[in-house]
Parts: C-alpha cells; sequence; structure tokens
C-alpha cells in the first residue's frame, strides 16, 4: 500500500460535480479524511486533477496516498455519452476500471459506485425506483456499467453500496 501519509482517506472521484460536491461536504462535515478528485481542480481549491483516462494520474493518487475507500462518482452523463460515445467508453468503462484496478493493486477494500438513473430508461413508472428493480437492456448505461460490475465481482474489493446511491442492481 504505497503511502507517503499515515493516515488513510477517502477518494472520491467526480468531486466537481453536484453530487460529489455534496458527498464531499457530508465526508468533511464527518471529520473525515479525503482526497476529493476532479478532471479539472479549476473549480474548487480542494480539489486535485486527476483524469481516469490516464494510468498515471489513477497510479500517482494511490502510489501518494493510503486510500481505505473509493467512492466513485466521476463519469460523462447519458446526453454526453450519446454525443460522444468514443469518450464516454473511455472515462466511463475504460478509466472506471483502471481506477479499480490501481485501488485493488494498492489493497483499497471499499467501492461505493454510483450510477444514473437512466440505468432504468425513461419509462414513467408508479412505483419508487430501488437497486432491485430490474434494468432496462436497451440503454446504453446498462452495457457500460457491465464491466464494472463484473471486474468488482472477481476483484480482491468488497464492493458497498448505499441506498442513497445507485449502484447497479443484479
Amino acid at each position: 500500500m504505497g503511502s507517503a501519509s499515515d493516515q488513510t482517506r477517502i477518494v472520491v472521484t467526480g468531486a466537481g460535480g453536484h453530487i460529489g460536491g455534496e458527498v464531499c461536504r457530508q465526508l468533511k462535515n464527518s471529520g473525515l479524511n479525503l482526497l476529493a478528485l476532479d478532471l479539472s481542480s479549476e473549480s474548487a481549491n480542494d480539489l486535485v486533477a486527476c483524469d481516469l483516462r490516464k494510468a498515471e494520474h489513477i497510479a500517482r493518487i494511490f502510489q501518494s496516498n493510503s486510500v481505505a475507500a473509493v467512492i466513485h462518482l466521476a463519469g460523462i452523463l447519458p446526453s454526453a455519452f450519446q454525443r460522444d460515445p468514443l469518450t464516454g467508453v473511455d472515462v466511463n468503462v475504460n478509466g472506471s476500471v483502471e481506477l479499480l484496478r490501481q485501488a485493488a493493486k494498492a489493497g483499497t477494500k471499499r467501492l461505493v459506485f454510483a450510477s444514473s438513473m437512466s440505468v432504468y430508461g425513461s419509462s414513467a413508472s408508479t412505483h419508487p425506483l430501488t437497486e432491485m428493480t430490474r434494468l432496462r437492456q436497451t440503454n446504453h448505461t446498462v452495457h457500460q456499467n457491465a464491466p464494472l460490475k463484473w471486474w468488482v465481482k472477481r476483484s480482491q474489493m468488497g464492493m458497498q453500496s448505499n441506498s442513497w446511491l445507485c449502484a447497479s442492481p443484479e
């Protein structure tokens, strides 16, 4: 677990986004030590720039920090994914898998992965959607999340899913 620090941290990807910013605020208010990552560090002073498409960026995070958990919120949103699917796959699939590889290599045991509600499709529902709701197989988000689920199941990492974050159900 190559660490320059004795203190373990929680890594939050996508920390510059709406949900990521709120998660970071809650973690800070709870007194937890976090490392807030985003593509650009320009939007806030406490963000560290990390491009998930660059393995060396991700490796540097795990080599220079002791990481207890990863809260993975970074990704290309569905509308932008549809406009540029190659970049969408590069970030949402390839970048996420590299993040998981580096976390497992560093001995990180906890992962919280949040997916968008788009995995459930756009049909109107008369009941609340939960993690047990059947996914719509016609949606691209289902297919881009499938490799992440497969990798986590077969890696040494445990996956923690919280109901307030929408992780892909079985």
